[in-house]
């Protein structure tokens, strides 16, 4: 970090860090300690590139959602949709500011020129500019607690309902069709993830522990992986499709997996196994990327980011270790992977 106002420097050996304040651009903040005698002592500070092992912080933040393109990352924390400069230039932009009521800002995807986020308090899809100004509503009133995975694709917008199935709404707005019907309540409410590619539409079915398609303006359903504990996140890439799958083996020793099969159908093969939860997963041209979570408390520290081959070719190499609080919130660019922790929107170079 690059300090501020610095502390005294003959009480820096005795001071008890008592709160840190983050500022509303998300890097400027201020710590708050105490000295041996007591007294409260404060310093302001600005966040820098400066981490461990090559990671960068890019904002220090609460994350619902996360996406990137290739200059910026964007991200929202409940009540706001924000984005930021990959190289760190520039101060963090909120581009939509929840007002009263009850909303929230939760999963967001880029289309369009858009940044497009969902509302699972009021149960809408809104999207905004990427460069900012008004914002819209893309669909509303389809319930609270839905919509936690979204997906883009062919200028459609793409979400499992629980009750009323897979559906989909035009980027440029206009009429929610639903694709797939709703095998029951319950069955798209528990949807681990959903994706797409030029032709088909994906998702994780977390009630028969399947992994299904369909095509992109709908038809028949395909099943393409049965027999999955706990099927979650998704992507595709045009040629395959990878989910995270957790398995219990033994009570309380869950085995995190990456799966893939092709979309075309076949035999699914198991592309990593590793004794930690495998959450979030996203590919590029030539490996696939994900975050493990320990489940343990009691192993706190133990987060991690990977990688491997998408073809199978060569082991798991792990990018970054000794993490916390790492979920599902992980994207990639050309250039850089990105992530979510307990420290904020971390960066780190391929």
């Amino acid at each position: 970090m690059e300090s501020g106002r610095a502390l005294p420097g003959a009480i820096h050996a005795s001071l008890t860090l008592d709160r840190v304040g983050v500022g509303d651009d998300g890097r400027r903040f201020t710590l708050v300690a105490r000295n041996s005698a007591g007294l409260v002592e404060s310093a302001e500070a600005t966040l820098s590139v400066v981490a461990q092992g090559g990671q960068v912080v890019l904002a220090v933040d609460g994350v619902f959602g996360l996406a990137v393109s290739e200059e910026d990352v964007y991200w929202t924390d409940g009540r706001s949709v924000k984005a930021a400069s990959m190289d760190c230039s520039g101060s963090i932009q909120a581009l939509y500011q929840i007002g009263p009521g009850w909303e929230n800002t939760d999963e967001v995807v880029l289309g369009g020129g858009n940044v497009i986020w969902t509302d699972t308090v009021t149960g809408a899809v809104r999207r905004v500019l990427s460069s900012g100004g008004a914002a819209e509503t893309l669909a509303a009133g389809l319930g609270p607690s839905e919509l936690y995975v979204i997906a883009v694709g062919g200028g459609q917008l793409y979400w499992p309902h629980s009750l009323a199935g897979i559906q989909t709404v035009p980027l440029a707005g206009g009429v929610v069709r639903t694709l797939a019907g709703s095998h029951g309540p319950g069955s798209y409410d528990t949807a681990g993830g959903i994706a797409v590619d030029g032709q088909y539409v994906y998702w994780t079915d977390m009630v028969d522990h399947s992994v299904k398609r369909i095509p992109l303006d709908g038809g028949q359903v395909t099943v393409l992986a049965s027999n999955q504990e706990y099927p979650g996140w998704i992507v595709a890439d045009g040629r395959s499709v990878f989910w995270a799958n957790v398995r219990t083996l033994t009570p309380g020793a869950p085995v995190g997996e990456v799966m893939r099969v092709s979309r075309d159908g076949g035999t699914p093969t198991i592309l990593v196994s590793q004794p930690t939860e495998v959450r979030g997963i996203a590919v590029d041209a030539t490996h696939a990327y994900w975050t493990g979570w320990a489940v343990d408390v009691g192993a706190a520290g133990s987060d991690s980011v990977s990688r491997a081959p998408l073809d199978g070719s060569g082991p798991a190499e792990v990018l970054a270790s000794g993490l916390h609080s790492l979920y599902s919130h992980i994207a990639v660019n050309s250039r850089f992977v990105v992530w979510v922790d307990s420290r904020g929107v971390m960066r780190l170079v391929k």
